[in-house]
């Protein structure tokens, strides 16, 4: 089983560590019903359709520059393929300006809409910054 371009923090680590590929020929990462949690951006939010180009993860500088990106349906393909089970995912944070990129004016008003939002963004998973916790399955190897 291989699985590219995940991010991981290992404990006590500062920060998250990209996982560029972890191979298993002959052994498990996790046992059965173990979990698996994945923080990434979502490009099913309101924040990527909003920005479009402008969106922070598209920024090197900012989060390192992403190789893939993904949205709950990927997420739920990526995680059958590798044999879990997608428990709960979640999404946060709606943001349509970056602080610099505007008139403060601009960037305050829709940083109050934002705040307005955040709760249904949450319902819809519609937020950009996305938790998915996955279980391992009982067929996967």
């Amino acid at each position: 089983m291989s699985l590219n371009y995940l991010r991981a923090c290992p404990i006590g680590c500062d920060r998250p560590l990209l996982i560029t590929e972890i191979e298993m020929p002959e052994g498990q990462l996790l046992r059965c019903g173990g979990i698996l949690v994945i923080g990434t951006a979502n490009t099913a939010s309101w924040t990527f359709m909003a920005m479009k180009s402008r969106w922070e993860y598209f920024h090197i500088d900012k989060h390192g520059g992403h190789v893939s990106f993904f949205n709950p349906d990927s997420m739920k393909i990526l995680a059958r393929k590798g044999g879990f089970v997608i428990d709960k995912i979640k999404t946060r944070s709606v943001s349509f300006f970056e602080r610099d990129a505007c008139h403060p004016v601009i960037y305050r008003t829709f940083k109050i809409i934002s705040e307005l939002i955040e709760a249904p963004s949450r319902w819809l998973g519609k937020g950009h910054d996305m938790l998915v916790f996955m279980r391992k399955g009982e067929t996967s190897r």
